[in-house]
């Protein structure tokens, strides 16, 4: 079987070997260090222009506070070194790209080579572990399920648009203020990927494949500490999928519609979707739908607001508002639609005058 399957440890790419010199100008290690000669090939050559030109012009306008008067052969020697030199800087750049291209079309060709040599066979032990994985990610995700979690702290490293970041969240309500297209949305994002156990959104700020980089999230599992930690290219430890709902920004949810109506046939499990929507950027509609539609299919089986959704939703209603809130009746709409009614302390009665006040609530209007 291939090394690619076979080997101890996983690979992420082939090893392409190169010189010294290139691989001092390709090399992730000495990026630092290529930038830091390209800066400074730069200020030299703009300041031998600058003395350059400042030669001509003294050599053109006769300053009687000079002792000696430039000589034009002088300024043209300036500034065609500072051309030189700065045309070195450009070629020692454009010289890394061609590198890295030819570097990465090395790479892509020897993958392809050890892809085109598996068999179906060689899969055999992969997808027992993926199997195993899938099972534990199950069991971790159903043992999450009856413990209390409380986040401690969230902490960024050498990532990327944040750099070196730490926030403690206070008990109670926290609040991130900023401009728009500050990072607001994308903490929030990283923090509930990690909880979630999503690679492909807890991998968004690894602009560099390197151990340098992290983010980091402290949690306490019924008082006792835990630590989800996301690296360039894996969890280095994580505690599972934990279920957590996130929800969009509500402006971006149609409020047209006063009918509920689920539009995918499929059971709604929150605890493992109730972050799906905010994490991969889907309409949250849909989800709205679902989830209401199973509440109301509920009270229209049992007849009954006395139930743990209900009760749920209420009580955080209430007390994210400081009003009062509760559902009061619900009416079916055809086969497949219904109409949820509530009370909310603007609207202490179902009916007043010839209009009815109770309010049709969908996607959280009233």
């Amino acid at each position: 079987m291939p090394e690619i399957l076979t080997g101890s440890e996983t690979k992420p790419e082939p090893d392409v070997k190169m010189g010294l010199g290139p691989t001092l100008l390709v090399g992730k290690d000495f990026r630092n260090l290529y930038w830091s000669i390209v800066g400074f090939l730069f200020l030299v050559g703009g300041f031998l222009c600058g003395q350059g030109f400042y030669n001509l012009y003294a050599w053109r306008n006769r300053n009687p506070y000079l002792e000696e008067r430039p000589s034009l052969a002088s300024a043209v020697l300036y500034i065609a070194g500072g051309v030189l030199v700065m045309i070195l800087a450009l070629t020692l750049r454009q010289l890394r790209n061609y590198l890295v291209h030819v570097r990465e079309e090395t790479v892509a060709k020897i993958k392809s080579v050890e892809l085109s040599k598996l068999r179906e066979e060689d899969f055999e032990k992969v997808d027992e572990i993926l199997q195993i994985r899938d099972e534990k990610a199950q069991a971790d995700y159903e043992r999450n399920r009856s413990d209390a979690f409380l986040i401690t702290s969230f902490e960024m490293r050498d990532v990327d648009f944040f750099g070196d970041c730490r926030w403690e969240p206070r008990p109670g309500v926290n609040v991130l203020l900023g401009r728009n297209g500050y990072g607001k949305s994308l903490i929030l994002r990283s923090v509930a990927a990690l909880l979630q156990k999503n690679i492909a959104a807890s991998g968004e700020l690894f602009y560099d494949k390197s151990n340098k980089s992290f983010l980091q999230l402290d949690v306490q599992r019924n008082g006792k500490p835990e630590t989800i930690q996301r690296i360039s290219r894996r969890f280095a430890s994580s505690s599972g999928q934990i279920p957590i709902l996130a929800i969009p920004d509500s402006r971006f949810v149609s409020r047209n519609n006063i009918e509920i109506k689920a539009t995918v046939d499929e059971a709604l499990d929150l605890g493992q979707s109730g972050a799906k929507h905010f994490l991969e950027h889907l309409p949250y509609g849909e989800m709205l739908s679902m989830l209401f539609t199973e509440m109301c299919l509920d009270y229209w089986e049992k007849r009954s607001f006395d139930q743990p959704g209900f009760r749920l939703l209420e009580a955080s209603l209430e007390t994210l508002t400081g009003d009062q809130f509760r559902f009061d009746s619900v009416e079916r709409v055809g086969r497949t639609a219904f109409h949820l009614f509530v009370i909310t302390e603007g609207n202490p009665s179902p009916y007043l005058s010839n209009m009815p006040r109770k309010v049709r609530c969908q996607y959280w209007e009233c």
